[in-house]
């Protein structure tokens, strides 16, 4: 190489590396920032977790309290079952991977809130139950009030995406984003639902031949964390029930593993065994949305015996009612 060559392969070089190191620097810039504190992706189960969280942390006028996975989310409508049992009723629902620990943890946000309800209901689905469930960002983020940090280099992304997502108004998913439209949009639908919504949906897959229902031990474990934070509430009465499963996903083992599952899952939140609600462990595939999930007719029909279901179990000199 001649000694002219030398200063002009340096100009070169400088000029393309110079660029390339002030991106660098200034992308780890950026997503040292956006680690400070994590956003959630923009998507339906974190634009649901987010403004449940942010009902939770507001005084709700609530005679009864809704909780647990998004079986009970999409599988009951708050004002209808208001109208109902003649009280008012909110729901903290979220999801399975939520976990009971992190409905606990919103239930917990709601008492610091003021929420007094007189009665809660714990509704969970049979396949959240027996999942292995694992720590994840929305359990994290339940339970410590804000979206953990993801690892280096997607902080600055997602928040851009976040970003774009909210001030482009970019529909929600394939039906979610025909029904509700943006981000925004899911938002009012939770808060003029009281804390539920329709599931758009329609795709029914049975896991397997049979269902037969089971607690996990990563949530026997997380369901103490529940246990204590009902217990904190101290409402007059705390129900759970087992909402249904689509029928063609049934066998001869799931009526009976799923009364055992009822006693174990009433024991382990510390109700009693007249606190179980009879709800029924079936209904017909075409009132579903997906496995876990009811479609708008099932969701009407599961608003009724939910009613049902909890005028027996309140003594006749009960009410609602604060």
């Amino acid at each position: 190489m001649s000694p002219a060559m030398s200063p002009i392969l340096s100009t070169v070089a400088f000029r393309i590396l110079a660029p390339l190191a002030i991106a660098g620097l200034a992308f780890v810039a950026g997503e040292t920032w956006a680690m400070r504190t994590g956003v959630p992706a923009y998507g339906i189960d974190e634009t649901i977790l987010d403004a449940q969280a942010d009902r939770a942390a507001r005084r709700l006028d609530a005679d009864v309290l809704l909780t647990g996975d998004s079986s009970g989310l999409v599988g009951v409508d708050a004002p209808r079952l208001a109208r109902l049992m003649g009280g008012s009723v909110q729901s903290l629902s979220t999801m399975g991977n939520v976990g009971p620990a992190g409905w606990g943890a919103l239930v917990g946000r709601a008492r610091a809130a003021g929420t007094r309800p007189r009665v809660v209901v714990v509704l969970v689905h049979g396949g959240v139950l027996g999942h292995e469930l694992r720590g994840n960002e929305f359990e994290q983020a339940a339970l410590g009030g804000a979206w953990p940090p993801q690892r280096f280099g997607a902080n600055l992304r997602r928040r851009l995406k976040l970003a774009l997502g909210e001030f482009g108004r970019y529909p929600m998913p394939g039906p979610w984003g025909r029904m509700y439209g943006d981000a925004e949009g899911l938002r009012r639908a939770v808060q003029s639902g009281q804390g539920t919504v329709t599931d758009p949906s329609s795709s029914v897959r049975c896991p397997s031949a049979g269902f037969t229902f089971g607690i996990s031990e990563p949530i026997a474990a997380r369901l103490q964390t529940l246990r204590r934070e009902l217990a904190a509430l101290a409402p007059a009465r705390a129900l759970v029930g087992l909402t249904p499963l689509p029928a063609g996903c049934a066998g001869a083992a799931t009526e009976p593993s799923r009364e055992e599952t009822l006693r174990r899952l009433a024991a382990a939140i510390g109700a009693a065994p007249t606190d179980v609600l009879a709800l029924p462990a079936t209904l017909p595939d075409d009132q579903f949305a997906g496995f876990t999930h009811l479609n708008a007719a099932g969701r009407g029909r599961f608003t009724v015996l939910l009613a049902d279901g909890l005028r027996r179990a309140l003594a006749p000199d009960e009410t609602v009612r604060r």
